[in-house]
């Protein structure tokens, strides 16, 4: 596994074109679906000594070759949003002082990922052996699965914020078997598990951040309501059994706050699907 601690000095090294937009199609994709994702190395001035980690995305220049890789489409949303919450510590739409932590973390996900990529690429394609031949070790783009962006997703599949060690710990458990269990038994990017990612993203304030303002403007005042409305939820939510992370009904205060933060055109499928879902979305948004 790659290694990503926030607090190691870095600077960002490449640049990302995602295929798509963060929509409610981000969560219905099928098994063997796949996207395009562009990397570009940045270019700097080696006279500039600025020891700033995250730039506005303007400021950045990207150097003439790029790279192109084809990968699971269940990657977009996390890609998206990734870049989305740079972009918001860029332009000062979010507090500096209070996220500039996870926007180092960020950052240093997104270039390990492409670092796996780059040496995914490299591994030979076939192999040759003595009485048997040439044997292709090829492997079809949709099967990838990444070191660096899987146990995030699957820790965002149990409502699990990252940067709060402790409820990552309690979540995972202290021995191997239960973080191989944690870990390995599902696989975050297969679509009948898209659901119960979107519903439990509710409870990952950062995530929901990014999906309330993919295409619009954020405040201070958005990202302190999504802080309150978070306490909200997870007062909420401890009043219900701990499987209920393994379902994708909504309760009527996650609807509530999908109503507050303008969240309804991503979470519309996922109302509509829920066991009294007409009436839920009758109730909050007509």
């Amino acid at each position: 596994m790659l290694a990503v601690h926030p607090l190691t000095p870095h600077r960002q090294e490449y640049m990302f074109t995602v295929e798509g937009e963060i929509s409610p199609g981000s969560f219905d994709y099928g098994e063997k679906e796949t996207m395009q994702l562009i990397v570009h190395k940045i270019v700097r001035d080696p006279r500039d000594n600025e020891p700033r980690t995250i730039l506005t995305q303007e400021d950045l220049v990207p150097g003439e070759n790029s790279e192109e890789y084809t990968i699971h489409a269940g990657y977009r949303r996390v890609l998206l949003g990734f870049l989305r919450e740079v972009d918001m510590l860029g332009s000062g739409e979010v507090p500096v002082n209070e996220y500039s932590f996870r926007g180092r973390y960020i950052v240093k996900v997104l270039d390990s990922f492409v670092k796996e990529l780059e040496l995914h690429r490299k591994k030979p394609r076939s192999l040759t052996s003595p009485g048997v031949g040439t044997t292709s070790t090829a492997e079809e783009p949709h099967l990838f699965r990444s070191q660096v962006l899987n146990p995030i997703l699957q820790r965002q599949l149990c409502g699990i914020y990252d940067n709060e060690p402790e409820t990552v710990r309690r979540a995972v458990g202290a021995s191997i078997e239960a973080a191989e269990c944690f870990y390995l038994t599902l696989d975050p990017l297969h679509p009948d598990l898209a659901r119960r990612m979107l519903k439990n993203l509710l409870y990952v304030w950062p995530v929901r951040l990014s999906l309330a303002f993919y295409s619009r403007q954020g405040t201070k005042a958005s990202f302190d309501n999504t802080l309150i409305n978070t306490s909200f939820l997870v007062q909420n939510r401890s009043k219900y059994p701990t499987d209920a992370w393994d379902k994708s009904m909504l309760y009527d205060f996650e609807v509530e706050t999908i109503r507050k933060e303008s969240l309804e055109d991503v979470y519309r499928l996922l109302i509509e699907a829920s066991v009294s879902g007409g009436s839920l979305f009758r109730k909050y948004f007509l």
